[in-house]
């Protein structure tokens, strides 16, 4: 869900942030939280990809990091992603990688969930160090979905079936060679994700900050919402 209320949070703080290719920059805020800041000058179109996406796994219940609006110390308006101490990457919660193996797969079903939503999108760049975990109080661990910098989804939702080798890809085949594939829940996020209607995307891309819009046209939303009709229609049952 959405970390603040009517107003952006405020960094007071960034830093250069260079432990992934994807990730330029963090932030500290007002409210005590670090975020992983997505601009419009990564990409034009990353923050509202984050935006939208981060919805989408709301809308399906799959787990992410808190997300906020936030505004940064040259006022510019950021999507960020708040950074936990309990999670941790999937490839680094050891550097033993037999129990990163053993821990992927106690969290298959809920990987898989991930995956058939980056099948649908699609978004070719999900590996274990692009998975988040996090450490219950009763050892319990859960997997949480996050970055969608490679996402090729707005506005048109292209380039699907995704081209393969690819990162989402090879995970995928890591499970099923595994006998890990969670194939129910996948189908499970499939249709869910298919059921949304139109209106929910127009109410979220309404939502987000004019300037994530590319040139600040509302024709744009237009544009996404007939292309999510199309795709959500065409990819129905459709799994990796």
């Amino acid at each position: 869900m959405i970390q603040g209320s009517l107003f952006p949070v405020k960094i007071v703080r960034e830093q250069a942030f260079s432990g992934t290719a994807s990730l330029r920059l963090t932030g500290y805020a007002l409210n005590g939280e670090c975020y992983a800041i997505k601009t419009v000058e990564d990409n034009p179109l990353l923050p509202i990809t984050e935006w939208f996406c981060y919805h989408l796994c709301s809308a399906v219940q799959i787990p992410t990091p808190g997300w906020v609006v936030a505004e940064r110390p040259n006022k510019t308006l950021a999507f960020g992603s708040r950074v936990d101490q309990d999670t941790e990457l999937l490839g680094r919660i050891s550097t033993n990688p037999v129990f990163v193996r053993t821990v992927l797969n106690s969290l298959a079903s809920s990987i898989s969930r991930i995956l058939s939503l980056d099948y649908f999108l699609p978004n070719i760049d999900r590996h274990i160090n692009n998975i988040l975990v996090r450490q219950l109080p009763d050892n319990h661990m859960i997997a949480l979905a996050f970055d969608w910098s490679h996402a090729q989804n707005l506005p048109n939702f292209l380039n699907w079936p995704w081209e393969s080798p690819n990162n989402s890809f090879h995970t995928v085949e890591y499970l099923k060679i595994q006998k890990k594939w969670d194939n129910q829940a996948a189908f499970q996020v499939n249709n869910a994700v298919a059921s949304i209607p139109s209106s929910f995307i127009r109410e979220w891309l309404t939502s987000a900050p004019i300037e994530w819009i590319p040139n600040q046209d509302l024709a744009w939303i237009d544009l996404v919402v007939q292309s999510w009709d199309q795709a959500r229609a065409a990819r129905v049952n459709q799994v990796p």
